[in-house]
């Protein structure tokens, strides 16, 4: 096998160009590819990944997941179903954009990149995922030291490398806190032919298979008491408000209460049920949902969920009573070196239900707030 890795740096992306720049500018001079699954963007995201393979002397490669997905329909294998000339087109660029129009699905968004290495890479080669999300910024040390850390993960059959994190909270682009997280993320990682995105966690994590052994598997140190240029970690930068608006009007909207419970959770349904009667038309994407509700002055049986929810919270799930996922009963069948993500099978939603009315009532509209929860801290 070639010891030399050769780094894969994927993101999905979706309008959120203003933000992103800055992350592939950084990423840019250490990775041999650069692989956006876009979901369609319309705020010069495109233009802005074109100019800066330019200003390099790059070539880059735009292809629409439509017609690769028309021919994996029909029966093709996933390198048969893409063209030849697209290929030689692929491998000849470093920075590759994906069309992939967003569906409210991180997994098949993210498998998109897997998809790409997988045919892109040579038999021999020792790949490795270099992830981040656009508001996610590898610091200097760890970019620069990513090739040598793939390439001594390699001499230790590692497959995974976790990067800790430190969240810093803007307001009008400052920095007002920040604090080390006390937990790794998944950034780093190999390619393997059993390698598919999925399994109990919400953003990342892997189906069952992958990992096999806790050998495998390592935190980075993140050195950051010697200064911040020697710094191993990657900064989360997050706006309140933007934090808020995602808890709910994403990510409850999408996970259904909680990751993989879905229809499990008992408040998921009626939610959806009252998005589908009061909007124009039923939701396709957790944004249909957000520009409802930042319009203010929402149906009354949505502001009656908001306030039950606020006032109430969620009841928690009877695992007596509902049918084991799959997920579920792989862990108790199977040994596994990642410790299951408990808040992945077991969490019922309670806090992103709470962050809607939150959101509504103490946020956009406060004018639009009852008596009842006027007074009410909502945690």
């Amino acid at each position: 096998m070639d010891k030399k890795p050769v780094l894969y740096f994927c993101q999905i992306e979706w309008d959120r160009w203003s933000e992103n720049e800055e992350v592939i500018r950084n990423i840019y001079p250490y990775v041999n590819k650069i692989i956006v699954i876009d979901g369609g963007s319309t705020d010069g995201t495109i233009e802005g990944l074109r100019k800066i393979a330019k200003e390099s002397n790059d070539k880059s490669c735009y292809i629409d997941w439509v017609g690769i997905q028309a021919r994996l329909d029909s029966g093709d294998s996933l390198k048969n179903s893409f063209f030849p000339e697209e290929l030689e087109e692929m491998r000849e660029a470093k920075l590759n954009i994906i069309q992939f129009k967003w569906k409210d699905d991180f997994i098949a968004s993210r498998q998109k990149y897997i998809d790409v290495v997988t045919v892109l890479r040579k038999p021999d080669e020792s790949s490795w995922f270099i992830l981040s999300d656009t508001d996610e910024y590898l610091s200097v040390r760890l970019r620069k030291r990513l090739r040598k850390l793939c390439a001594w993960a390699d001499t230790k059959r590692m497959k995974l490398l976790k990067v800790r994190c430190r969240s810093i909270e803007l307001v009008n682009g400052k920095r007002i806190k920040e604090n080390m997280d006390n937990y790794g993320k998944e950034l780093i990682f190999k390619w393997s032919s059993d390698l598919a995105i999925g399994g109990v966690k919400v953003h990342h994590g892997f189906q069952p298979g992958y990992l096999r052994s806790e050998k495998e598997i390592l935190e980075l140190p993140t050195f950051h008491d010697d200064g911040k240029d020697k710094e191993i970690l990657y900064e989360h930068r997050k706006d309140p408000f933007v934090i808020w608006m995602r808890s709910h009007f994403r990510n409850y909207f999408i996970f259904g209460g909680g990751p993989n419970l879905g229809k499990l959770q008992q408040a998921w349904i009626p939610l959806r049920q009252i998005l589908n009667k009061v909007m124009p038309k039923p939701p396709d994407t957790w944004v249909d949902y957000w520009e409802y509700a930042e319009k203010g002055n929402v149906h009354q049986d949505l502001k009656d969920w908001y306030i039950k929810y606020a006032m109430e919270g969620v009841k928690d799930r009877d695992f007596t009573k509902w049918p084991k996922s799959d997920t579920e009963i792989y862990f108790e069948n199977n040994p596994h070196p990642e410790e299951p993500n408990k808040r992945g099978l077991d969490y019922n939603g309670s806090s992103e239900a709470r962050e809607a009315a939150k959101m509504y009532f103490q946020v956009l509209f406060p004018e639009e707030c009852p008596d009842k929860l006027k007074d009410l801290h909502i945690p």
